[in-house]
């Protein structure tokens, strides 16, 4: 049969802050939210979306990221003269997608609600690549995220202009040239913990210019840790 919406296109944003981040195993938070979810309509799942959305705006699903934190939300929109006055851009050249995702800010700005179990508001980012759908049990979010190029190599102020949008950057190590490891890579260690998390779901997979970015989490050290401290203060135990 024919494609009922033959005009419509894809694009998804990222919901940062809708539940607590999972730091290990032992962790339940996210489990107790996720049975919380298993009848929840996309309807009720949408509060943080305004009503009367340009660009006949509509939601095809909804991919909760327990692990990490937030939601992808992946919609329907029509870029076209009659979904909105002015046809599909705006004053500055703005494109439909950016002017969903700004209408989307704007009104978690005025809701002002914060959530429990940190104080902070839900933010809203737009998803550039192809987020990873994966539940492997042994990776968990850090604040550093190792950057892989597939194509030509990135430069620091290439990678600092993608991934400052999501938070502020502690720093930005770039493989050493005297390292043969392919593909080249880099790390972004950015200052808070959700701005990772938040670049790893909307950055994963981004083709920018001729270079496919793969993003991953580094491993932080957490087995053993208290073992390991009492091993190397053994005069002071």
């Amino acid at each position: 049969p024919a494609d009922p919406y033959p005009l419509y296109h894809e694009a998804a944003i990222y919901l940062d802050n809708v539940y607590p981040l999972k730091f290990s195993r032992f962790d339940f938070r996210p489990a107790l939210y996720a049975m919380k979810m298993h009848n929840q309509s996309i309807d009720k799942s949408c509060n943080y979306i305004p009503e009367n959305l340009p660009f006949e705006f509509r939601v095809k699903r909804i991919v909760p990221r327990l692990r990490d934190g937030g939601t992808l939300m992946y919609f329907q929109y029509k870029e076209d003269t009659s979904a909105h006055s002015g046809g599909g851009l705006e004053k500055g050249g703005q494109n439909a997608v950016g002017i969903i995702v700004d209408r989307i800010r704007q009104h978690l700005v005025n809701v002002n609600k914060r959530k429990w179990f940190n104080f902070n508001h839900v933010r809203a980012f737009r998803v550039l690549g192809d987020p990873f759908d994966e539940d492997i049990m042994n990776r968990y979010p850090s604040s550093k995220l190792k950057v892989s190029f597939s194509g030509p190599n990135m430069t620091v102020e290439q990678l600092f202009s993608e991934f400052r949008q999501f938070g502020r950057i502690y720093d930005i190590t770039m493989q050493p040239m005297t390292d043969k490891e392919v593909p080249r890579w880099a790390v972004v260690n950015f200052v808070h913990l959700r701005s990772a998390t938040s670049a790893l779901n909307c950055v994963h997979r981004h083709l920018l210019g001729s270079t496919v970015l793969c993003v991953s989490y580094v491993k932080t050290q957490r087995e053993h840790i208290v073992y390991e401290w009492v091993r190397s203060h053994s005069k002071f135990v």
